[in-house]
Order: C-alpha cells, then sequence, then structure tokens
C-alpha cells in the first residue's frame, strides 16, 4: 500500500511533468489575447465601414421604393379603364367601318 511519502513522490512527479505543460499554456494565453483584442478592433473596423459603404446604397433603395409605391397608389386600376377600353373599342370599330367605306368609296371612282 501506499504511504505519504510515496503519495508525496507521486505528486512530486506529476507536478514536475506538468510544469512546462502551465508554461507553455500561459505563452500560449498570452500570444492569444493580443490576437482577440486585434480581431474585436478588426470586426468593428468591419462594420463600420460596411455601414459607412452600404448604409447609404439601402437609404437610396428604400427612396426608391417608396417612390415607386407613391406612383402605384396613383395608377389607374382594372375598373378606372374599364370605360376607356370601351371607348377604344368602340373607336376601333367605326375606324375599321370608315376604312371600309373608303375602300368602297376608292373602288367606285
Amino acid at each position: 500500500m501506499l504511504d505519504e511519502k510515496d503519495l508525496q513522490a507521486i505528486a512530486a512527479l506529476i507536478k514536475a511533468e506538468t510544469e512546462p505543460l502551465r508554461e507553455e499554456i500561459k505563452l500560449i494565453q498570452n500570444k492569444v489575447e493580443p490576437l482577440q483584442e486585434e480581431i474585436k478592433r478588426t470586426k468593428s473596423e468591419s462594420i463600420a465601414m460596411m455601414e459607412a459603404y452600404f448604409e447609404p446604397k439601402f437609404d437610396l433603395l428604400a427612396d426608391s421604393i417608396m417612390a415607386i409605391n407613391e406612383k402605384l397608389d396613383t395608377m389607374p386600376t382594372k375598373e378606372d379603364l374599364e370605360p376607356l377600353e370601351l371607348r377604344i373599342d368602340a373607336l376601333e370599330a367605326i375606324v375599321r367601318k370608315h376604312s371600309r367605306e373608303i375602300a368602297e368609296l376608292k373602288k367606285a371612282q
């Protein structure tokens, strides 16, 4: 069975084996922290650049959509056009009739 000295020896071995790993972890953390700060700064700058680039374009797009919607609101509906269609049909019929009459008159000459 293991006594106190054995356990202390095992603990010392484990500590000796893990100490280089702990130091390496500290070194990596010291390298990672500045990179994390750089990532945050780059991300903030990227967001600012995208906003500066896209926001005016989205504003123009929104203005264009509003202008189109205003024009659509003032356009005549199908019901508004029905009387005009009837008048156009009548005028086309009269033009056909007059064209036939003119052709008959030309033949008669």
